[in-house]
């Protein structure tokens, strides 16, 4: 997992996810499911963490999935896949959902699952959105259709500007480099920027395949990290007494 901000604002993650685990505050899902997108450098695994300190949720970051099967993977199908992986171009969708359905059937059959599973990244496309209601289903181990379950899925979109999220991105891999190390292969100028361009020409696809399917929350991904963080957990969670 990558961290999506700043030393000084990993600080600050670091000191609320501290403080939370103090006060011992836990909160409830109002939703079975979460997935969570933006731009690289949104903010949007920080605020993942955060949610991981108060809530009984399972994480799946797509991209640290794919990113821990594929090199090992000799399987053919995969070979096209990973060279696209490491210049910053997208999977196709239907080794990406193969793999996810697996590993999460895997921890239905193991009794692993959790209140809420979260994705970071996903979905980016039409077709993962529609990937998403059959994961959904396969994670919490539901009979019904797809379509009966939509209403428990939110979509948390964390809204930033596309010069703002490549000077996080490459201040981000600049700082690991210089602290000895090694970023993220497609942190670099040439992949971030071919990475962006597809997210944003994404937007208004995306907006059509979540109208009445999905509950879409945007965040604004700008502000200090709590103030982003009090608006998630407001929108997405509830406190338990």
């Amino acid at each position: 997992m990558y961290t999506e901000h700043t030393t000084k604002e990993q600080n600050d993650v670091a000191q609320s996810a501290k403080s939370a685990h103090t006060n011992n505050k836990k909160f409830k899902p109002k939703y079975k499911t979460i997935a969570l997108t933006g731009p690289q450098g949104s903010g949007k695994t920080t605020q993942l963490k955060l949610m991981l300190e108060k809530a009984n949720a399972e994480f799946a970051s797509v991209g640290d999935i794919l990113r821990s099967v594929l090199p090992a993977s000799e399987k053919s199908e995969h070979q096209e896949a990973k060279g696209l992986m490491y210049s910053g171009a997208l999977i196709p969708d239907e080794i990406t959902f193969e793999i996810l359905k697996e590993y999460f059937a895997k921890k239905q059959a193991n009794g692993e699952t959790k209140d809420v599973l979260i994705f970071d990244g996903f979905p980016r496309s039409t077709k993962q959105t529609e990937h998403l209601y059959e994961l959904s289903r396969v994670y919490h181990g539901e009979t019904t259709s797809a379509q009966d379950s939509l209403p428990t899925i939110a979509i948390a979109r964390f809204n930033l500007l596309h010069e703002h999220a490549m000077k996080r991105c490459l201040d981000r891999a600049g700082a690991l480099v210089k602290a000895g190390k090694q970023a993220r292969v497609d942190d670099n100028e040439e992949a971030l920027a071919k990475r962006l361009s597809i997210y944003f020409a994404s937007i208004p696809e995306l907006n059509k395949a979540f109208e009445g399917k999905a509950h879409l929350h945007e965040f604004d991904g700008s502000p200090h990290v709590h103030e982003v963080h009090s608006d998630v957990m407001g929108r997405l969670f509830e406190e338990i007494k």
